[in-house]
C-alpha cells in the first residue's frame, strides 16, 4: 500500500512537495490499518489463555545453540544449586592452574579459553 502510494504521489517528481501531506497521511493509515488488523491476536498475549488456545510450550537455546523446552522454577533451582556445588568445588582448582600472561597472543588467549569452556562443560 505504502509502495503503491508513493509511486501515485511521484517521489521523485516536484510534485511530490506539493503533495507530501497525502503521502504522510497514507503512511499513517497503513499504521492504523495494521494495527487495528493485529487487534484479534493480543489474545495470545495474554498469560495463560496464549498457551491454553495453542497448546504451545516455551523454547529458549540452551549454551549449545540448541532449541530446547523452557525450564521450570524448580529445575532452574535445582540447577543453580549444582553449578554452585560445581563452582565450590572447582575454585580450589581454578587458583592452582596457572593465569595466561599479559604478552600472550590472541590465538593462546582463545586457546585457553576454549580448554577453560570445556572444562567447565564436562
Amino acid at each position: 500500500w505504502a509502495a503503491i502510494s508513493a509511486w501515485r504521489h511521484g517521489l521523485s517528481t516536484p510534485r511530490f512537495e506539493e503533495e507530501e501531506w497525502q503521502f504522510r497521511a497514507t503512511l499513517w493509515w497503513c499504521k492504523a490499518l495494521y494495527g487495528l488488523l493485529s487487534m484479534p491476536f493480543v489474545v495470545f498475549l495474554l498469560p495463560g489463555l496464549g498457551a491454553a488456545l495453542t497448546h504451545a510450550r516455551p523454547t529458549g537455546y540452551n549454551r549449545n545453540g540448541e532449541c530446547v523446552r523452557r525450564l521450570t522454577a524448580a529445575e532452574r533451582r535445582q540447577l543453580l544449586k549444582e553449578r554452585a556445588k560445581k563452582g565450590a568445588g572447582r575454585q580450589a582448582g581454578a587458583r592452582a592452574q596457572p593465569q595466561p600472561e599479559a604478552t600472550a597472543t590472541p590465538r593462546a588467549l582463545a586457546s585457553a579459553a576454549s580448554r577453560r569452556l570445556a572444562a567447565l562443560r564436562a
